[in-house]
């Protein structure tokens, strides 16, 4: 883990980039798109109505977040039919590429100026493995 400061007004500002939370976000990502990718293949085999396939869409990309930047969608033109020709996706590869190395800088904001800026990572870390418990408890 590599960890820079600077101070400001009163607050810390901690740059941190951490290969652990890298893997840990680009596998998170990986799966997302998994996931839309075999919704998308489903609906094009189904090939359900012009209004039933833009919801589907819709929460498709609720449900991927972030990843679906990375899927080209061609649609159906308002009255055209739903076919497997006028309703394509393709993955951008490349663009996907350099986004995974993109995710390994985190910058926090403390008003904790005093101490280890390590400390603070771990904090962080802390809190947000705390978070997940209580998200998981509520599911």
């Amino acid at each position: 883990m590599e960890v820079k400061l600077f101070g400001q007004d009163g607050e810390l500002y901690v740059l941190a980039k951490s290969q652990g939370r890298q893997a840990k976000e680009t596998a998170m990502r990986r799966k997302r798109l998994a996931r839309l990718l075999k919704k998308l293949r489903t609906m094009r085999c189904s090939l359900p109505s012009l209004v039933q396939l833009l919801m589907r869409l819709g929460a498709a990309k609720t449900a991927a977040g972030r990843a679906f930047q990375f899927v080209h969608l061609q649609e159906p033109k308002e009255g055209q039919e739903v076919t497997r020709e006028t309703f394509q996706f393709h993955v951008d590869k490349k663009n996907s590429k350099r986004q995974n190395g993109a995710t390994d800088t985190y910058l926090l904001r403390s008003n904790l100026t005093a101490g280890d800026p390590s400390v603070l990572w771990t904090r962080y870390v802390q809190l947000t493995q705390i978070e997940s418990v209580f998200r998981f408890a509520q599911e």
